[in-house]
This record gives structure tokens, sequence and C-alpha cells, in this order.
């Protein structure tokens, strides 16, 4: 249900994510909130939040444990890479390069969000 309301949330909030971001001619807008992470136009392979961000939203959505949230999406190895002690990883933001929880599109799928095609 977690990761069903942060893809619900990250549909709607999209052009909050570097790379669904508006653009005025060819600069890129800032979200008058700041970015929420970054997130592929096509063919994305994952979604990458701000890790306050994603904090956030999982609160938001009535998920009052985000902490525990997360370290079982870590054991599922839907964050995180298999041997990394971390859940963060350094992702582009623009010019930046920033820490960023990165769900890949392979968790949607295993989840049932995604259909996977």
């Amino acid at each position: 249900a977690a990761l069903a309301s942060v893809y619900t949330w990250a549909v709607g909030h999209s052009q909050d994510f570097w790379g669904r971001h508006v653009c005025i001619g060819n600069v890129p807008k800032e979200p008058s909130k700041g970015w929420a992470g970054a997130w592929a136009e096509t063919r994305w392979e994952y979604l990458a939040f701000l890790p306050d961000v994603l904090e956030r939203v999982l609160r938001f959505h009535g998920h009052r444990e985000p902490e525990g949230i997360l370290a079982s999406w870590k054991e599922r190895g839907w964050i995180g890479y298999p041997g990394q002690k971390g859940r963060t990883m350094l992702t582009r933001i623009g010019n930046e390069r920033v820490r960023t929880v990165r769900i890949p599109i392979e968790a949607f799928v295993s989840a049932g969000i995604l259909d996977g095609e």
C-alpha cells in the first residue's frame, strides 16, 4: 500500500521531478517547493526521491513509520543495491548530484502497481 501511495503521489506531482519538469524555452523551471527527485521522461528505470520528500509523502498518506517501510523495501531489494549499506545513491538533478532513494521500476511491477510492459 505504501509503494502504491508513493507512485500515485509521484504521478500527480510529476512536474516536481527532474526529467518531467517544465521548461520555459530551454530553461528548466524549478517547482515552487523545490525538486521532489528525478524521473526520466521516457523509458524510465527508476523513480528517485529526495529522502525528506519520500518520508513526507509516506506520512501524508498515513504511513506513520517511514523508517520501517524503507527498511522493508531495502530487504525486498526495492531500494538500494545488494550489498550496499545505505538506502541512498547519487542521482543527477540539473547540474547537481544529490543523494536520493531510488525505487526501480521492477519494484512497482513486482508489487502489481505497473504491468511491466
